[in-house]
């Protein structure tokens, strides 16, 4: 990728971002950002005084005029403003003589405040994870299949008016790719800095908002596997037709003969050829294995299990307590205290030692009640044992290994058992081949839980496949189409999609999926 770059270009100094590593950086920014913010407001010129004021007002009372003047002459020589004589004030010959500058700040300057700006208001960019944008991808690559279809193998000259839908719809589709990726990033990035910490006041009102986060967040996750899947397999079709190529042609050609530049000159057709190939090669990347649309999926899942691991963190506290309830109630018994012994002794016992030590002494029968405080209960004396410093003695002689072969024999025994009635509650499961969670009743709830740990480990993994609790390898295959099935148990039913799964044991060769419920071997 770095061939096609002007590295000379890439490897030249910055000295327009001097400023922001200087000795003087607490009076260069302010500077910078004030000719920034004037230049928003469409005011492209500054005077020496207009920046004195501006900045001994707002950054240091203490700021001298001639201070400011070298700031801005270095900020000049850095390249970050420029500067201008201003002759129009000029009244007298002495005037008209006297250096008079008015200062402006550059392309450069402008381009990192406003990386700078953004920077600082990344709190504020929550970003969204719109599955409307994935649909929108999924439509722009089934036009641009029906549209590339209908190419010719050459593309002759004067055939560029009729390139223009091409160009259209690969424009659109590649700006919904280009806005899922950053709404994403930008969702993630700011649910990961909102979930730090479990200082959660309210738990019940929390509790109810992260149930729904959970569901938005898998929802995108399977309309993410199922649009990647769907665009992947048209890709690779695309990938051995040529079809690829063909875009980039189209797309260059129209470019080149129909969209002018800023000056009114036709960009070069080698040029736009260049630029589209990027863009199809980091298209075609994404969606292929390994790329972006796989680790986007594992952040987006990583995302719904520190959900459920900060849910299961609440909800493994004392049922129908909070923070906040716990520390009004501890301020009502303190301003209910008649003297400041009271108040002591209360102290003492809320923000004391609150939990037994545990230490290490001799054993002894008893054991506390656990529907009391320990602090009420008889206290009992524990001897504690002296702590052995230095190396210690060897025992005389050598000690004899005991003989546990029958214990691990029957232990074996045991596990092989366990593992036999695994395989045939498996094996009575997947009796029909093919097994279709979207029309399945249980009659097991532990099996319909293990059943969906499975589905999990699948969604999860590249391939779609994971080893089941016998050993064998479950493949997970999409539903053959857009429908919503239900797994029935006797704890009641679950409405998901209608996914398929296939079974191989150890030494099988792969399954592939036959018609109805049958599965074949290959």
């Amino acid at each position: 990728m770095l061939v096609s770059l002007n590295l000379r270009r890439l490897q030249r100094r910055f000295p327009e971002a001097s400023y922001l590593v200087a000795v003087n950086v607490e009076r260069y920014r302010p500077i910078m950002r004030l000719f920034y913010l004037r230049h928003m407001e469409h005011q492209y010129a500054l005077d020496l005084h207009d920046v004195w004021a501006e900045i001994q007002a707002a950054v240091d009372p203490a700021y001298t005029e001639e201070q400011c003047e070298q700031d801005l002459a270095q900020l000049v020589e850095w390249g970050s403003l420029t500067g201008a004589q201003d002759r129009s004030r000029a009244t007298t010959i002495q005037e008209f003589m006297r250096r008079h500058l008015k200062y402006s700040i550059t392309p450069y300057g402008i381009a990192l405040e406003r990386l700078l700006s953004e920077l600082e208001q990344e709190g504020r960019g929550t970003g969204s994870l719109n599955v409307d944008l994935l649909d929108q991808v999924l439509e722009g690559i089934d036009r641009l299949d029906r549209l590339l279809s209908q190419l010719p193998d050459r593309l002759e000259d004067g055939e560029e008016r009729g390139l223009g839908p091409i160009y259209q719809a690969w424009d659109r589709t590649f700006t919904a790719y280009d806005e899922n990726g950053k709404q994403a990033s930008d969702y993630l990035a700011q649910l990961a800095r909102n979930g730090e910490g479990d200082d959660v006041t309210d738990v019940e009102g929390f509790l109810a908002y992260k149930e729904v986060l959970k569901e938005y967040l898998a929802s995108y996750v399977l309309h993410l596997m199922d649009v990647g899947d769907r665009v992947a397999a048209v890709l690779h079709r695309w990938q051995s037709d040529g079809l690829g190529e063909k875009l980039v042609e189209a797309c260059a050609r129209y470019e080149a003969h129909h969209l002018p530049m800023a000056d009114g000159r036709l960009p070069a057709l080698e040029s736009c050829r260049e630029g589209h190939a990027a863009e199809w090669r980091v298209f075609r990347s994404w969606f292929q294995p390994g790329g972006g649309l796989e680790e986007l999926r594992r952040r987006t899942n990583e995302a719904v299990e520190s959900v459920v691991r900060r849910v299961q963190r609440l909800t493994d506290r004392p049922a129908g307590l909070s923070r906040r309830r716990q520390l009004e109630e501890l301020a009502v018994a303190f301003a209910a205290c008649r003297t400041p012994g009271e108040a002591h002794r209360l102290a003492g016992a809320r923000l004391g030692l609150m939990q037994p030590r545990h230490v290490s002494g001799e054993a002894q029968v008893f054991a506390m009640r656990p529907d009391d405080s320990p602090w009420r209960q008889r206290a009992y004396r524990v001897e504690l044992l002296p702590v052995a410093r230095g190396r210690r003695r060897r025992h005389e002689g050598a000690v004899p290994v005991r003989d546990r072969s029958q214990e691990e024999a029957e232990i074996l025994r045991q596990v092989m058992e366990e593992q036999k009635l695994e395989e045939s509650v498996w094996d009575r499961l997947f009796a029909a081949g093919e097994l279709d969670l979207g029309a399945l009743a249980l009659d097991d709830v532990d099996l319909r839980d293990r059943l969906l740990a499975l589905l999990g480990a699948c969604l999860a993994s590249p391939d779609r496949s994971a080893l089941a609790p016998d050993g064998s390898t479950v493949r997970l295959l999409p539903p053959r189409r857009p429908a919503v099935g239900w797994l029935s148990a006797p704890d009641g039913s679950l409405a998901l999609p209608a996914f398929r799964m296939v079974r191989r044991k150890e030494g099988e060769r792969a399954l592939v999926p036959g018609a109805g419920s049958a599965a074949a071997l290959h």
